[in-house]
Order: C-alpha cells, then structure tokens, then sequence
C-alpha cells in the first residue's frame, strides 16, 4: 500500500478511483510471436517505445523493447543464442515474457500500486488475458497541468552516468542490454551536447543498413545523438511534464550554467508524488 505526500498529492491531479481504462492508450500497434525481427524493428524505428507480442488471436504472450532487440543484434545473450536466425528470427523467440499485467476492472489507484512496487514502466491492461489497451507512466504524470510545489533538484537522479561524444555504438549498446543506463546523456567537459537511447541506435542501424553490424560497428556516437531540451535547477516537476510532452521523451537533462547536475525520469516523478508506507 501507498499513502500521499500533503504537499502535492496526485490526488490534487487525478482521480485514483476511476477505472484505468479511462486513462490508458487503447490504440495500440501489437505483433504476432510468429512475426519477424525485421517487421518489429521497422515499428520501432519509428518511434514506438514496446510492442506487445500476441499469439494471433489478441491473447498476450509477451513483450518487445528496443533493449530485446538490441540484445539480438549483438549487444547481448540473445546473439549467441539466435545468431544463426538473422533477421528472419521470429519476435517470439527475443520478447520479454515475463510481463506483469493489470485487469481491465482495475482503477488508477491499482496502477500507481504498480508502478511504485514492480519497476516496470508500463503494464499491458487484458480482459481474460486479450490485451485492450496499454497504461503507461505517462497516462499518469500527463494530468499534471499546474505547479506542483515539487523542485527537480529534489527528486532528480543526481548519480548518472553520461557518455562521451566519441564512444562507439556498439559498446553504448552493449551498456545498455546490461542494464546500466536506458537513456544516455553525451556531455564534452560535463556540458550537455545531447541524448541517446536504445531507439536512437535502432534507428541508426537500420536507416544505414547495418542492422546485422552491431558488434562490430564502431561508428561514434556523436552521429546518432540528438539535440535534447533541457530543464535548469529550480525548475518545478510540472516544467519537467510539459517538456516531455513537446519532446516526446521520457527523461530530461538537469542542467546548472550549462552542466549536467542530474537527469529526472517519469518514474521520479511518480514517487515525488506517492510514498510507499
């Protein structure tokens, strides 16, 4: 169980007992388990942040991430496992299976539960196991629409870990499959120059064809990282929201006289809200 801040309850936002299907993403892009790597990394490329995996008929039967994939190019385990398959490999064989769940006839108050107790930043919303809609952390922070009280600077991770401009793609992907870091910060000097994620590399590799190169591919990072907007300390969680919202991403820089002081994710958010008892 989870009790509410006073100074800035998500209460003040949302209603926690309304059902979570009033607040999920009903329209959804799934694939089968029988589809191919290569289909699903088409998807991904395009921005999608997971797909769910069904067996053909709406039932759920996992996960795929960025991360998976990356794993399977090279970056991992799943290479060594499936590296005879190639790209025709089917996305059964490399999704995440063990994905938690939330029952259709769940309220909001049930999925901050699980966001604050299981670590995973979406939960696939099934009726009898048939996925209907997706709720993510972001269906959550979104209704944020005013000041909270809460600063950054108190709620930010401050430990991160950044990447220089000059670090090759493969080994970054490889960091990121072993679970270091999901979303990078590329700093020269401890000056911010940019973001990268497993998405970025995605799309790299496949916009320049090197999907079966990850291991080997030593291509520097500076060419895949994107410019990223930035908030300064100080700044109120809400600031944090909006600037998502125009980026389309789900972690923002920190930054003081230009250097990175920390990195504030949507799950800081959701506990600079809620405190576990």
């Amino acid at each position: 169980m989870f009790r509410l801040k006073q100074t800035a309850t998500i209460e003040k936002h949302l209603n926690l007992k309304h059902s979570v299907l009033r607040i999920s993403s009903t329209e959804i892009i799934t694939c089968t388990r029988k589809d191919k790597v290569l289909d699903a990394v088409g998807i991904l490329a395009r921005g999608i942040k997971r797909i769910p995996v069904t067996d053909g008929k709406e039932e759920l039967k996992g996960v795929l991430t960025p991360v998976n994939v990356l794993d399977y190019l090279g970056a991992g385990k799943l290479y060594n496992h499936f590296r005879n398959f190639g790209l025709n490999a089917s996305v059964g064989r490399i999704m995440f299976k063990n994905v938690k769940t939330i029952d259709r006839k769940s309220i909001v108050k049930d999925a901050l539960e699980c966001f604050l107790h299981n670590g995973q930043g979406f939960y696939p919303v099934v009726d009898n196991k048939k996925i209907v809609a997706i709720i993510s952390e972001w269906d959550i922070i979104k209704h944020i629409r005013k000041k909270t009280g809460i600063l950054v600077d108190d709620v930010m991770s401050k430990k991160i870990i950044t990447a220089k401009s000059r670090w090759p793609v493969n080994e970054v992907a490889e960091m990121m499959v072993k679970g270091l870091f999901k979303k990078l910060p590329v700093v020269e000097e401890n000056i911010l120059i940019g973001m990268i994620t497993p998405l970025d590399i995605i799309h790299y590799l496949k916009e320049n064809r090197k999907l079966h190169k990850l291991r080997t591919e030593k291509t520097e990072i500076k060419k895949l990282i994107r410019k990223s907007f930035a908030l300064k300390t100080g700044a109120d969680i809400y600031d944090a929201v909006r600037v998502m919202k125009i980026s389309g991403t789900d972690a923002i820089p920190v930054i003081e006289d230009e250097r990175i002081k920390g990195l504030i994710t949507r799950t800081d958010i959701i506990e600079a809200l809620v405190t576990i008892k």
